[in-house]
């Protein structure tokens, strides 16, 4: 089967993607290796309950998805400018002063040594300190408080890149940083699930191929686990970076990108 385009990958990237290419009146096919789209970005509905996977929100910085998706449709739900922070001894929350309504004060404010408040404020505003590029992990050691670190950096922000050794270059990190001080995370009211639920209402269902992994991609020829084969003009990798090396067939690279 000859087509325009092929995306790999059913997530946000490549649903957007396919909106993109739609209007255009390209041919295109999305290969999804599992039975739901969205990726990363997705929501399962228990006895009355939305459960979002893992650590999402949509923030209101991103102006280019605002052009993409229909925001009111989505009914966002703001939340406060904190985060919390649960272990085994104590309930913290952390934030700017007067960020915490009292509705949300369940717990104490942490303190943050100004060492650390210092640091990130340079960071929010991207004064770099001259050095090489570094991974997050080793700027978090080198910058900041081991409390600081352990406590609250670390952990939000692993979950936030699904990075556990936090590999992720230190410039996405400030990126990061500044997006959620400088702007609000918002939810759609019956889930994130919805996001890419309406991107997918833009494309003809025979236009998704779920369940259906792609193994190889030798030239403009792609080849599925079910034995499949596509041909395409162009070939839009919408995958995870792993996924992305190895369907290229490149050794997997951690290294941090200036």
């Amino acid at each position: 089967m000859n087509i325009d385009y092929a995306i790999i990958g059913g997530g946000l990237s490549g649903l957007a993607a396919a909106c993109e290419i739609n209007k255009k009146s390209h041919s295109f096919l999305i290969f999804e290796a599992t039975h739901r789209l969205g990726g990363r970005v997705g929501s399962d509905y228990q006895n009355g309950f939305i459960l979002d996977r893992g650590f999402q929100v949509f923030n209101s910085g991103y102006k280019k998805t605002q052009s993409i998706i229909k925001c009111q449709a989505l009914s966002f739900c703001h939340y406060p400018k904190i985060a919390s922070s649960i272990t085994q001894k104590k309930h913290t929350w952390h934030g700017l002063p007067g960020s915490c309504p009292n509705g949300f004060k369940w717990s104490e404010k942490a303190r943050m040594p100004l060492s650390d408040l210092w640091q990130m404020g340079c960071d929010i505003l991207n004064i770099r300190d001259g050095g090489p590029s570094c991974s997050t992990r080793d700027h978090f050691l080198r910058s900041f408080s081991s409390r600081t670190r352990t406590e609250f950096l670390s952990p939000f922000f692993q979950a936030v890149s699904l990075d556990p050794l936090l590999q992720l270059p230190v410039q996405l990190y400030r990126y990061y940083l500044r997006r959620f001080f400088g702007y609000h995370s918002t939810i759609p009211r019956l889930g994130m699930q919805k996001i890419p639920d309406q991107l997918a209402q833009q494309i003809a269902p025979s236009k998704i191929k779920r369940r259906t992994p792609v193994t190889a991609i030798d030239g403009h020829t792609i080849h599925t686990e079910s034995g499949g084969t596509f041909t395409a003009k162009h070939i839009i990798l919408a995958t995870p970076m792993a996924c992305t090396f190895r369907l290229l067939n490149h050794p997997f690279s951690n290294r941090s990108f200036p």
